[in-house]
């Protein structure tokens, strides 16, 4: 029987208010969490997102691993980190 890694990634987001002083541009920071729920460990190489605003403008964020590491998550482990976007709509 093949084994099969699960990984689940979760995102919460937190709108920043006060944070950019130009009234055509909103601060938000996201916090990504990363859970191996599979019987093998796993690393992070590389990431992808795809950020869209309120307008459907889509911004691509992609490089190797996140904020310089490419982490190592044992199974059962997690890893979290903090980052932000700066979007031209509140949403």
């Amino acid at each position: 029987m093949k084994q099969v890694n699960i990984v689940n990634i979760t995102v919460e987001t937190q709108y920043l208010k006060n944070q950019i002083p130009d009234k055509d541009k909103y601060a938000f920071a996201y916090k990504i969490s990363i859970h191996n729920d599979g019987q093998h460990s796993v690393q992070l190489i590389n990431r992808y997102w795809l950020i869209t605003d309120g307008n459907g403008k889509k911004t691509e964020v992609q490089g190797p691993g996140v904020i310089g590491v490419q982490p190592h998550i044992r199974p059962g482990g997690y890893f979290q980190y903090t980052s932000g976007a700066v979007l031209d709509t509140p949403v």
